[in-house]
């Protein structure tokens, strides 16, 4: 989802944005081709070794470069399985190579990168695997997250005070049946007064048990494939969910949370967050039961939100991202790499034809195209506030996204 909401900031600046996937079941086609952006799919090897990127390394570079008609000005890579070797093997049918990572277990030969997660190794994370002209982006401040997060950011406050209405949701697929447990806790906790809002990914295979579960349950809801989380994070005082992306659209919105985590890669960025009491961190899938998740929200129902939670709500994530800045606008000629918003401890200079580009300097170029390499990590969250104690406040609160964003689809 990080590259779609990506390729929507570059759109708007005016650039022409295509994607290149292979057929993962569950991946994001659906939603790409739905936000009309050009799609070229291709297809998972038969034989030989596959690895996460349904086909060899050099296979897949191989296929990736015979795609371009044209030479991008940036290709976008977003997938765990490639690395600087794909990178080499692409760089003579492209101008620039941008990657997006998180684990920071491999080697990369990029001209950007992007970490939008929280680290212990803090700014040297990508040191050793980078170039040394590599302009590095790490940290919430450039999450990528939809233009409606950054809109409803300055409206928004940390939440505190009683939890009266709870959000739920676990991913596109939620494969650990986790919104089942959810709701067997909910029910377990016997709260009639606490409005639940739970949202089933579109490749949820229990949508329909939760659907039937909740019919004798009035105050719950049960939501599928919503465009945007948004409208339900803004009028929710707690949030129940997995690690991940939604992460940083929680905290931009200033949203609590109890958090299962669902993959080895959400474990580390999830217990910093718990460590600086951002997040209530349950476990892992494999180890969280219904009866845990209901002695949490049993908690929270009984004591409340803590005001002063969040110290850093304004600064932490805004959801403005600028990742789009350094690919982003240079006056009316074109777009291209903007180093002037890099943090300068970041900044390298890169050598384009014996044009500098450092913190201070950038390089105007067409972006036309933009193509972004979305593998098996797009195949993750889909989509993935009572901002006060006062019902009158709550009611006010939902106003706020009126004009701008579709109407929650219920079902």
């Amino acid at each position: 989802m990080r590259c779609l909401n990506l390729a929507h900031g570059l759109r708007l600046r005016g650039a022409t944005v295509s994607f290149i996937m292979r057929a993962h079941e569950g991946n994001l086609a659906t939603e790409i081709m739905r936000s009309g952006f050009e799609l070229t799919t291709l297809p998972i090897a038969k034989t030989g070794t596959q690895g996460s990127l349904g086909a060899s390394w050099v296979e897949d570079a191989k296929q990736t470069s015979q795609l371009l008609e044209v030479v991008p000005d940036w290709l976008i890579t977003d997938h765990y399985g490639i690395d600087d070797r794909w990178h080499r093997a692409i760089r003579p049918f492209t101008t620039r190579i941008m990657a997006i990572d998180d684990l920071a277990n491999r080697l990369h030969d990029c001209d950007l990168l992007l970490d939008q997660n929280l680290s212990e190794q803090g700014d040297g994370k990508y040191t050793q695997l980078t170039p040394s002209h590599c302009v590095c982006l790490l940290g919430p401040r450039y999450a990528l997250l939809g233009s409606e997060y950054s809109q409803l950011h300055d409206r928004c406050v940390p939440r505190g005070g009683a939890v009266r209405r709870l959000l739920v949701f676990f991913g596109g697929a939620d494969r650990d049946g986790l919104c089942l447990r959810s709701l067997d806790a909910l029910i377990h906790l016997k709260r009639s007064d606490l409005s639940v809002d739970m949202v089933a990914g579109s490749a949820s295979v229990d949508f329909e048990t939760l659907r039937m579960r909740a019919l004798a349950h009035p105050n719950v809801r049960i939501h599928r494939a919503l465009p945007s989380l948004a409208p339900l994070m803004v009028t929710a005082d707690l949030f129940i969910g997995a690690g991940g992306s939604t992460s940083w659209e929680r905290l931009c919105l200033g949203l609590p949370s109890i958090v299962v985590t669902v993959a080895d890669n959400q474990i580390p960025v999830t217990k910093l967050l718990a460590q600086r009491g951002l997040t209530q961190w349950l476990g892992d899938a494999e180890k969280t039961n219904a009866p845990a998740i209901t002695a949490a929200l049993s908690q929270w129902c009984n004591t409340g939100i803590p005001v002063g939670w969040f110290p850093d709500f304004g600064t932490l994530v805004d959801g403005r991202g600028d990742v789009d800045h350094h690919l982003g606008h240079r006056g009316t000629a074109g777009l291209g790499f903007d180093a002037s918003h890099a943090p300068t401890q970041h900044s390298h200079a890169v050598d384009h034809s014996g044009v500098g580009v450092g913190a201070n300097t950038g390089v105007g170029v067409c972006l036309y195209p933009i193509f972004v390499f979305a593998g098996e990590n797009a195949a993750r969250e889909v989509f993935e506030v009572d901002l006060v104690n006062d019902a009158g406040s709550r009611r006010n609160n939902a106003e706020i996204i009126k004009g701008f964003l579709a109407p929650a689809q219920e079902l």
